[in-house]
């Protein structure tokens, strides 16, 4: 259940994404990171690797909202998914030997309708693992 709404979420924050951009979906990437102190979950995307910048030249990060694609979290997803995530950072950043600083998840797509999604594990910009779903969110 939860992977399927997940999943739902990030295909359809990868096409919203796609179409502002005027680019094609997979050349679109959702980037998850714990840079915070207290390791709050924070979100970016990537437009052909590139980070999307906002008008000062700096990445410019993006909303739970955003990328949920609505102006109010009803359900309060953000907050259950931060807690959850925070978790998940510092779990990971102890099996691999790293802060949860230094790590972050990157979610695209390998087809034009963001129907196959990939997920992918980086410490300090270099790959560790590619991640599934499940892995990330426990469900078997």
């Amino acid at each position: 259940m939860i992977r399927g709404k997940i999943e739902n979420i990030m295909r359809t924050a990868l096409v919203k994404f796609s179409n502002e951009e005027k680019e094609s979906v997979n050349d679109i990437k959702i980037v998850i990171h714990t840079k915070h102190e207290e390791y709050i979950p924070e979100y970016f995307y990537l437009v052909k690797g590139v980070p999307k910048k906002d008008e000062n030249g700096k990445t410019k990060a993006i909303t739970f909202n955003q990328i949920l694609d609505k102006k109010f979290d009803l359900l309060n997803k953000e907050m259950i998914a931060a807690q959850y995530l925070k978790n998940w950072f510092k779990n990971v950043g102890k099996d691999v030997e790293a802060s949860p600083k230094e790590l972050y998840v990157m979610i695209g797509a390998d087809d034009e309708e963001a129907k196959k999604l990939y997920f992918a594990l980086f410490k300090n910009g270099e790959p560790l693992k590619e991640l599934k779903l499940d892995e990330i969110f426990g469900e078997d």
